[in-house]
This record gives structure tokens, C-alpha cells and sequence, in this order.
């Protein structure tokens, strides 16, 4: 079989989306003449998204597990500069993990995603800012079997294979529609403070990749991706003008 190293996208994309939104809340120097927004930002993101489980659906239920909602709540965060009128950022989201069984045994699925982002403003007035968005990422879902039972160390020791995590991940794209709406201190062509954003989009999941466990690729799962609609609901901070 094939040995891969499990993809570490999400952690790291996360971390530089953290460091993005640290980093931006300086203003951009670079500078329109229009009275554009330029700046930069981060946030926090609390939301739902809705992922295709179906495959893995009749995979579980085939072996007498049972299946996952595909809705699942997520929380992440992001930052993002303006320039004019074009946004540059990146974002994190985690899913809420969701539980089954079957019997003395416990399934979990869990997961998370990274993109980097651009967007266009196609309006910006008095604190509110509309604007479309197009990212490119990557995403992975987990699936961890295990007993339900507390073992002995000695007993690990003896019997190791107690549970095991599988994992796919793949190229992820999507697309988007943001509101932005400053609470703090704006006129017309300055914006700093708070603000609530409310976005909603669409992830696709153009390759789907395999299962592994441990590091090896194993044959025959079902596929499954991020793919599906999403609403999110940000509350951050920023400084531009």
C-alpha cells in the first residue's frame, strides 16, 4: 500500500489566519483616492454548514453504525486587508464533532478547513460594506472508532487496537457573499471598532481524497467532502479610512 503522511492543511492554515488577523489590524498603506475602504481586520466566526455525508452515511449503516446529520455547527475565525476595493485574508473552520454507536462501540466524526480568500467591495457606505468572495483551501473529515469501555494501561498495552481515526482530505473552492456592518465611530470614509458580518456561501469539493489511517492509504471508502452550503455570523475588530 501507498504510505502518505496525514495532511496537516487545516492546522496550519489556521495558524496563518491567525496571524493574518493580528497582523492586519494596522492600516494598509497602500492607498486608494475614491475614499475606498483600506485597512484590515479579524474575527471570529460561529455558523452552521451542511456537508455531503451520504457515502459515508451507507458505509456506517452498512456495517451497523448509524449515521450523522449532515448539518454541524462550526466556529473558526480569519482576518482579511482592503485595499480599495479588493480584500485579501484567510479563514479556519472546525466542525462540532457528533457522536454514534453501535453497541459497546463509539463512532466520532469531526473535521475542519482553511482557505485563502479574495473579494471585490461592491458597496461600501456609512459602515457597511457588500462584497463577493472567492477562496481556495482545503478541508479534511475524521472518522474515530473506538470502545466505550475504560481500559487498564496494561490492558493498551496487551491489545493496542482499541479504536482507530480515519481520515480524507481534499482541495476544497468556494464562493460567497459578505456584509460587514461597522458598529463603531464612521463616516464616510473612515471605519475602526467593532463589526458584525453576516456571510453566506457555498464550499465545493472539486477532488476528493482518500481515506487513510495512520498514514496509510486504505482502498475502498466512500467519498466524502466538504461540499455544501454554509451561513456564518463574525464579530471583530479593525482600523482602516
Amino acid at each position: 500500500m501507498k504510505k502518505q503522511r496525514p495532511v496537516r492543511t487545516v492546522p496550519i492554515l489556521l495558524a496563518l489566519a491567525a496571524g493574518l488577523a493580528s497582523a492586519l489590524t494596522a492600516p494598509v498603506r497602500a492607498a486608494a483616492a475614491d475614499h475606498l475602504p483600506r485597512g484590515g481586520a479579524g474575527y471570529f466566526m460561529i455558523g452552521g454548514s451542511f456537508l455531503d455525508l451520504g457515502g459515508l452515511n451507507a458505509a456506517l449503516e452498512r456495517g451497523g453504525y448509524s449515521a450523522f446529520s449532515g448539518s454541524f455547527l462550526t466556529v473558526g475565525g480569519g482576518g482579511h486587508a482592503l485595499i480599495g476595493r479588493l480584500i485579501l485574508g484567510g479563514e479556519g473552520q472546525s466542525i462540532m464533532e457528533k457522536s454514534g454507536s453501535r453497541g459497546d462501540t463509539k463512532t466520532v466524526v469531526s473535521g475542519g478547513c482553511g482557505f485563502f480568500d479574495i473579494g471585490y467591495v461592491v458597496h461600501s457606505g456609512r459602515g457597511l460594506l457588500v462584497y463577493p468572495l472567492f477562496g481556495v483551501g482545503a478541508g479534511s473529515i475524521d472518522l474515530k472508532i473506538s470502545g466505550r469501555e475504560t481500559a487498564l494501561f496494561e490492558e493498551v498495552l496487551v491489545d493496542p487496537g482499541r479504536s482507530a481515526r480515519l481520515q480524507t482530505s481534499g482541495f476544497l473552492m468556494q464562493v460567497a457573499l459578505g456584509a460587514d456592518r461597522w458598529m463603531g465611530p464612521a463616516g464616510r470614509d473612515r471605519r475602526r471598532g467593532f463589526f458584525i458580518a453576516v456571510r453566506a456561501g457555498y464550499v465545493f469539493a472539486p477532488v476528493k481524497g482518500a481515506w487513510e489511517i495512520e498514514g496509510t492509504e486504505i482502498g475502498g471508502g466512500p467519498g466524502v467532502g466538504w461540499t455544501g452550503p454554509y451561513l456564518r455570523i463574525s464579530i471583530g475588530a479593525g482600523r482602516g479610512q
